[in-house]
């Protein structure tokens, strides 16, 4: 390698480094794109995907003995005061997906039995919850309470715990 290749891989690699840097301290978030299982009533893979250091959406991919789901979430995330590398956040979305509604469930009319029918659903979703980003691990760890009414298919409430585990990317 001649010196000017040297001087220009060496510039280059420090002007990467640099831009790294500063983009990690203006957006701020702990990091920039997360995948995961999430445990819950409906449980399955979670990925998120921040724009800004306090704007992120999450897609889930869920499902349990009744149906699966796919909801799109947007969230607003900001550090607690009190505790380095825990966040709040906060958000809404949508879903929908297919329920075989074999079992009773809350429905807006009271309880109801479906006898196993197959049927597609669609409805609005919020979620709130903490979020624990390790300081010198690539994880996260999270837990969030996400309810969800159904407006499409049959009109249920659905209230939804979660524990959720990330690998991120920074």
């Amino acid at each position: 390698m001649n010196r000017t290749s040297l001087i220009q891989n060496t510039t280059l690699g420090l002007f990467s480094i640099i831009m790294l840097l500063l983009t990690s301290t203006i957006f701020g978030q702990p990091y920039k794109t997360g995948a995961g299982i999430r445990i819950s009533q409906f449980s399955g893979f979670t990925i998120k995907h921040f724009f800004n250091s306090r704007n992120a959406v999450e897609g889930l991919l869920t499902a349990n003995s009744t149906g699966f789901l796919s909801t799109g979430l947007y969230e607003f995330q900001e550090p607690t005061t009190n505790v380095e590398g825990l966040d709040w956040l906060i958000g809404g979305g949508a879903h929908m997906g297919f329920m075989n509604n074999k079992q009773n469930y809350w429905t807006l009319e009271g309880t109801a039995n479906h006898n196993g029918q197959l049927q597609g659903v669609g409805g609005l979703d919020f979620i709130i919850g903490l979020e624990y980003t390790f300081d010198n691990a690539p994880f996260s760890i999270g837990i969030d309470f996400k309810p969800g009414v159904n407006v499409i298919g049959t009109n249920a409430f659905l209230f939804d715990l979660g524990l959720t585990f990330r690998y991120n990317f920074r």
